[in-house]
């Protein structure tokens, strides 16, 4: 029964994070002059719309990792601290694997902004970026070499402790 109260947790932070990360790109870009995104559902080139949907995870990776950094001073009881590091890991995770550069992410709209040559690379390919995506994510040791190394080390920065 425990694992199937801690799989609903872990969805529930899971939706919670990507709602987040999502309503964060239409909010900064209505915010930036574009209301493409309320109007529309989609957004512009410009980078600093892309790079908040990251960074809103970024940023909730912080506060609940700080929390459990100084879990002691607010006594939490040791389920609540697996919550909390669950929150922290997995908006870690969604931040780190938003910036690979392969379409449909954020680092492809990222790096597409920043080098504009970039763009007509992605739009040759970018109808295939979720297939390649599912081949990196299933069939490759990319996110063990890459994106766990980087959610460790940043995990350990900000809350003193590993996974």
């Amino acid at each position: 029964m425990n694992q199937v109260i801690d799989s609903v947790f872990r969805i529930l932070i899971l939706l919670f994070s990507i709602i987040v990360h999502e309503v964060s790109h239409g909010a900064t870009a209505y915010a930036l002059g574009d209301d493409t995104a309320k109007n529309e559902g989609r957004l512009t080139l410009n980078p600093l719309p892309h790079i908040d949907g990251p960074a809103s995870n970024i940023i909730i990776a912080v506060i609940f990792g700080l929390l459990f950094r100084f879990s002691d001073i607010f006594s939490l009881p040791e389920k609540f601290l697996t919550i909390i590091a669950s929150i922290t890991i997995l908006n870690l995770g969604l931040a780190l694997f938003n910036l690979i550069p392969i379409p449909p992410l954020d680092g492809s709209k990222i790096f597409s902004a920043i080098y504009p040559r970039g763009l007509m690379f992605f739009e040759s390919f970018g109808s295939y970026g979720f297939m390649i995506l599912l081949v990196i994510v299933f069939f490759t040791p990319f996110l063990d070499w890459t994106i766990l190394p980087a959610m460790n080390y940043l995990f350990r920065l900000i809350t003193g402790a590993g996974f």
